[in-house]
């Protein structure tokens, strides 16, 4: 998945050259086969009402077809190997990030990463009786990645270190005139590679990527923009090499890249050239995409803004389509744009398809939802999606309610009996857990090797400490089974600090003594995290007490009342089985917990939004006609493509509360001197908001003391609510600070029954603080260092992050 790039920029609204009318033009395409498709293209750019920015181009398309020069090398490489060798890399996948976000928070210079897959080969000799496959063993599939994995050193000028190589058992079947079978399991491989180069080799490496997607033509062309920010963009390529042949079933006279997928996990036939039906040609599809987000980039001002990637990238020539470029063959295209209110995109063709929020197919029928449900045939685009970010929340939160349900009051009394009112014998779980066999746990896609090196120095840059972990590997094993080897290491690693004492038997088998541990515990705990990340935990999580607190506060849990009776623990189980029942109620649970899932993400965050695509075709709607729909493609060359909209989301008017989240922090902070860091949250809508929480975080590399979440009962239409709270960076270096999660109702969450759910009227609400602009750091030498204030892309980062309150020095 890759982490779209923050930019260090400061606030600036740049002038946009708007014409009026901006000069485009479109025709037709003289062909209408929609299999005759050589491309995909297409520009999405996404404003938020901060003024952020982000923009996506990409592009798929047969590479063979258009002559793209540099993958002509990488063809070369794969058609050597299907000549004489056991395999061949049928696809390759690579990335490539001007900066490196993890998951403590630290935010790294630029990274590659590239996976590649060896696939076997089928070899049909002159006598078909000889037909067999053959497999290529683990050093034989490492040697064929590292021929193309050479290609990719000397292009972009770094060099990658072989990371991982696993296997992918896969039943391979193949006939030849269904008398001669091959129909058996076969190793795949897949090998990933990674690099973390300098700072002079990854700006290099980073600029070899723009030059080879800008010379992809069609609207790649705007990648040779003399202002693109290629340290602050992340490209992504994938090399697929398609093989065809007049006799197997996957063949097609089109070019269209789709086809190429097609071949992915179909072994490569090496026919004897009697066969010559049989003979494969080889084309490569070439999938790729750049992204860049610039925080902040437009102020708001009087009126409406105005926005051209061109312009903004210092792109000189004229926008167009692959398809004008290359008129021999078709090609598909689109420009979608997301913007606050009053969007308006010029520069476009009228013969291009708009679709917007009112665009409607216009079906004869109800149109059926992943969920099952149904709506009209009439419903407009808005009313699909809106739809869809209703129903799938709500589908997931009946299926929980449904599954909590089936609880029972009294479904750990037995439990709880068989522990703490029986005499045992009780097992050594810490001793079960040290001797257990983790081979067992990785079967499906097992690891062949591992490169321990390579894995350092990915958790140095993370920031943690990896010598806990390395120092108690067992070298012989890690040869023969390397994540069997990791795993077993990393228990010996909590086992050191204490972590699986609580599972010796005498402590977790007399409540009385496991109550008085838990404390202890926490603070082996927070000792782990301290040697091996550099954080400690939440003041919310450093006693059993205060951890208590905040589960009954957030959920309604009284887990205070479980840490009583077994304070007071006697050899009667009676008290401690009543707290246990009583949070596992499943009434209650149910309802202090489903209605979180209850979500109207469209109301969140959507309605602050206009959309629209423009498409190089006429969108498919029912008009009772028999005649098939074969819709003309359209080329376009236009002088700019430019958005209007209005950063300004005040002035919408939104039905029901509607809230909006901003974390701000000072543009200037030095080192080891406090700054106040402010989260203000607004309602915009026109009724009360209900049981409203922030949820916040800090990386790694600042101090604060602080609260886990905050939460009040109520906003009010037109209200605000504000939190400060003081930071103190500690290192010089980068950083991500995780936006503010705000969730509210638009009913009291104390109207909600999970007995009769469907007929509530209230739903869940998200949004978040925006991505922000960066901060400024100096050093007690006024040394500046530039820190990122980011969003990390993915819930894994937010949910690992958002713990992290407090470092200690």
């Amino acid at each position: 998945m890759l982490v779209l790039p923050l930019a260090a920029m400061n606030a600036v609204t740049p002038s946009v050259d708007l014409k009026a009318p901006i000069e485009s033009h479109s025709i037709p395409s003289q062909f209408t086969d929609f299999n005759q498709l050589g491309a995909f293209e297409g520009i999405v750019t996404q404003i938020d009402p901060t003024g952020g920015v982000r923009n996506a181009i990409g592009t798929f398309q047969n590479a063979s077809y258009y002559e793209v020069g540099y993958t002509t090398a990488y063809q070369t490489v794969v058609e050597n190997q299907m000549a004489t060798d056991d395999g061949y890399v049928s696809f390759a996948q690579l990335e490539v990030a001007g900066r490196s976000i993890y998951p403590t928070g630290r935010v790294g210079g630029a990274a590659a990463a590239l996976t590649v897959m060896i696939s076997p080969i089928v070899v049909l000799p002159a006598n078909p009786a000889d037909l067999n496959l053959r497999v290529p063993t683990l050093v034989e599939a490492q040697i064929l990645a590292d021929e193309i994995v050479a290609v990719y050193e000397a292009d972009l000028g770094i060099e990658f270190e072989r990371l991982t190589t696993a296997k992918l058992p896969t039943w391979v079947y193949y006939n030849f005139e269904s008398t001669y079978y091959i129909d058996q399991q076969a190793d795949f491989f897949y090998i990933q590679f990674i690099s973390m180069p300098d700072a002079s080799d990854g700006s290099a490496a980073l600029s070899a990527m723009q030059s080879r997607f800008s010379g992809l033509g069609g609207f790649m062309d705007l990648l040779e923009g003399s202002s693109w920010p290629v340290d602050r963009t992340d490209f992504a390529e994938t090399l697929l090499f398609d093989h065809v042949s007049e006799h197997n079933w996957y063949y097609s006279d089109a070019m269209n890249p789709l086809y190429i997928t097609n071949n992915l996990m179909r072994p490569h036939v090496r026919a004897d050239v009697s066969h010559a039906d049989y003979v494969e040609t080889v084309n490569t599809g070439v999938l790729a995409m750049a992204g860049f987000d610039v925080p902040n980039h437009l102020n708001d001002g009087e009126g409406t803004e105005t926005y051209s990637l061109k312009q903004h990238v210092g792109y000189t020539g004229d926008i167009e389509s692959k398809m004008f470029q290359d008129q021999s063959i078709n090609s598909i295209s689109t420009v979608v744009a997301v913007t606050p209110s009053l969007l308006e995109i010029e520069g476009m063709s009228e013969y291009w398809d708009y679709v917007d929020k009112d665009f409607t197919f216009n079906a004869p029928g109800s149109i059926g939802l992943p969920t099952g449900q149904t709506i009209p045939g009439d419903s407009t685009a808005e009313e699909i999606i809106q739809a869809m970010m209703v129903s799938f929340p709500q589908i997931y939160a009946m299926q929980l309610n449904q599954s909590i349900g089936y609880w029972d009051t009294n479904m750990f009394d037995s439990l709880i009996d068989s522990l703490w009112a029986s005499a045992g014998p009780f097992p050594d779980l810490r001793e079960y857990f040290l001797e257990f066999d983790w081979s067992m746990v990785f079967t499906t896609y097992p690891v062949e090797e591992l490169n321990q090196d390579a894995l350092r120095l990915i958790m140095d840059e993370m920031g943690i400490n990896p010598d806990s972990l390395f120092d108690t590997i067992n070298e012989t094993m890690f040869e023969d089974d390397p994540m069997r080897a990791l795993v077993e290491a990393f228990i010996r690693s909590l086992d050191s600090y204490h972590l699986l004492d609580i599972l010796v038997n005498t402590t977790y088998s007399n409540p009385l003594t496991l109550e008085g541990y838990i404390n202890e515990y926490i603070t082996n705990i927070e000792s782990f995290l301290t040697n091996v990340t550099g954080v400690s935990l939440p003041s919310s999580y450093e006693t059993k007490e205060a951890f208590a607190a905040l589960i009954e506060d957030h959920f309604g849990l009284v887990l205070q009342g479980l840490w009583d009776a077994m304070a007071t623990f006697v050899g009667d189980t009676t008290s401690i089985k009543a707290a246990v029942q009583a949070m596992v109620d499943p009434t209650h649970l149910a309802d202090e917990t489903v209605p979180y899932f209850w979500a109207d993400l469209y109301s969140s965050v959507v309605t602050e939004y206009d959309y629209g695509m423009y498409i190089n075709f006429e969108m498919p709607v029912y008009t009772g006609s028999p005649d098939p729909w074969d819709p003309p493609l359209l080329w376009l060359t236009t002088e700019d493509i430019v958005l209007t909209f209005d950063l300004d989301i005040s002035s919408l008017t939104f039905d029901g509360p509607h809230l909006t989240i901003t974390k701000s922090v000072p543009q200037q902070m030095t080192i080891d001197t406090a700054a106040t860091v402010t989260i203000t949250v607004e309602n915009l809508g026109d009724a009360t908001a209900y049981d409203l929480k922030i949820l916040d975080g800090i990386s790694a590399g600042f101090d604060v003391e602080k609260q886990y979440y905050w939460n009040v009962p109520t906003l009010a239409a037109g209200g605000t609510w504000t939190e400060t709270f003081q930071i103190t960076p500690e290192e010089a270096g980068t950083f991500a600070v995780i936006p503010a999660i705000l969730c509210y109702f638009n009913v009291s969450l104390d109207t909600f029954d999970s007995t009769d759910m469907l007929n509530w009227d209230g739903a869940a609400m998200y949004t978040a603080s925006a991505i922000g602009g960066d901060i400024r750091v100096t050093t007690g030498l006024d040394v500046s260092i530039i820190m990122i204030i980011a969003g990390a892309s993915g819930v894994v980062i937010i949910i690992v992050v958002i713990a992290i309150l407090k470092k200690k020095k």
